[in-house]
């Protein structure tokens, strides 16, 4: 198990002035990639990943290996998200980006922006949890509860081939969004989903289409 304190990430997110600790949780990050060890975070652990640049695109925990394990365990990831124009409906400000990787498994955690863009179809902002299936099928994704404030969307699941790269099967304890812009957004991929959402001053809670089997209720 690794623990991110051990590492040097200071998790010090709620104060006024946050150390932050991108780098820091990357290098764990990279090593539990590498190695195939889990990571055990804390429900007391804010994890302040500084702020997403207005022109390029950033994902911060690339997952693209299978059998990944962190059991988050109600930690916050904060963040301060760009609003400019450049990411207007772009799944390019990403707390974690699953690509073409199965058997992921995350448990309950938190994702706090600091703003975002959402008036008409404007959608600039982040997102949580995005699975892309760029070269492969991938299944298997486990989630507990993740609850965010003023993100694009806790769950987003595109393909660059739908027609032949998906994901199939999404589990999760429930996705709460508030004064963000989704719940769930299934742009043609992601089939096999199962969980709850729950939303607060958004736009769309559930938003679907080109996907089967799809259970998702509402609290």
């Amino acid at each position: 198990v690794l623990l991110p304190k051990q590492w040097g990430v200071i998790a010090d997110g709620d104060e006024v002035t946050p150390t932050d600790d991108t780098l820091a949780l990357q290098a764990v990050f990279t090593y539990s990639k590498i190695n195939g060890i889990r990571i055990e975070s804390d429900s007391s652990h804010n994890y302040f990943l500084g702020t997403f640049p207005d022109a390029v695109e950033v994902t911060k925990f690339v997952i693209d290996v299978d059998n990944f394990r962190w059991n988050t365990k109600g930690c916050t990831f904060s963040a301060n998200a760009s609003i400019a124009t450049y990411h207007d409906g772009k799944t390019s400000q990403n707390i974690f980006d699953n690509v073409d990787a199965s058997n992921t498994v995350l448990g309950d955690f938190h994702v706090k922006a600091s703003q975002i863009a959402r008036d008409g179809s404007d959608r600039q902002g982040m997102h949580a949890l995005v699975i892309r299936n760029v070269a492969a099928n991938s299944k298997n994704i486990k989630l507990g509860r993740i609850t965010v404030e003023k993100l694009v969307s806790v769950v987003t699941a595109v393909s660059s081939n739908p027609a032949n790269f998906r994901h199939r099967g999404i589990t999760f304890t429930e996705l709460f969004n508030d004064a963000g812009y989704y719940g769930i957004n299934l742009a043609n991929n992601g089939d096999g989903v199962f969980g709850y959402v729950h939303c607060n001053n958004c736009i769309r809670s559930y938003f679907v289409y080109g996907v089967e089997n799809h259970d998702v209720k509402t609290r």
